[in-house]
């Protein structure tokens, strides 16, 4: 992306989100903000952005889902952020739903959000740090059973590989990489943007 400012798509049905949105990113970002879910999907034929933030901060759980489903139905592959007021229990549902990135507007900083953005351009699945610390302590020993390719994926994460050289080993995309680690980090109720983190806690348990 060398040559151009990265293309932001802020997604947000109220004003003062989006105004505060351009102070953050209109200098340093190609932005572009749309009203709303429906607002995007319909031109994501044509509009191609490096990365999206959906912020939805008044919505029912469902409707978040709705909508996270929808933009990413519409734009695979492209990273999507969810900046929202729920906390650790509705992450794992949004991630499912195809979010890539957590914020809490409870508690992220904006320097956390930039640094969440550019995490998850790089493939990783990340959420803000205080969520996932809550996620953490809340966390009973599970009784998990990874996937073969979960387990494989998991098993390169703890010799340090990244998404690219691991989807070289097993013959998929890097976009296949991080949902299987998505997925297994979900299922063990770690912090997604820690690999050395789900690493431990699936040697720990047996796991690998």
């Amino acid at each position: 992306m060398s040559g151009r400012k990265t293309r932001v798509a802020v997604v947000c049905n109220h004003e003062l989100i989006r105004v505060g949105a351009q102070a953050v990113f209109e200098n340093d970002y190609d932005l572009e903000v749309f009203n709303g879910a429906a607002s995007i999907v319909a031109t994501l034929r044509t509009y191609k952005p490096d990365v999206i933030l959906l912020c939805n901060v008044d919505n029912a759980r469902t409707t978040i889902v709705s909508d996270l489903t929808a933009i990413s139905g519409a734009a695979p592959g492209v990273p999507l952020v969810l900046l929202s007021f729920y906390g650790f229990s509705g992450v794992s549902e949004f991630i499912e739903a195809g979010a890539v990135g957590y914020a809490s507007t409870k508690h992220c900083t904006v320097d956390e959000l930039l640094d969440i953005i550019t995490r998850v351009m790089e493939g990783e699945t990340v959420i803000d740090g205080r969520t996932a610390s809550s996620m953490f302590v809340s966390k009973k020993t599970p009784h998990v059973t990874l996937t073969d390719r979960e387990t494989e994926v998991v098993a390169h994460v703890a010799k340090g590989l990244n998404n690219n050289q691991i989807a070289e080993l097993m013959f998929i995309s890097s976009s296949t990489v991080a949902s299987h680690l998505s997925r297994a980090c979900m299922k063990l109720e770690v912090s997604n943007g820690s690999r050395s983190h789900v690493a431990a806690v699936a040697v720990r348990i047996g796991l690998i």
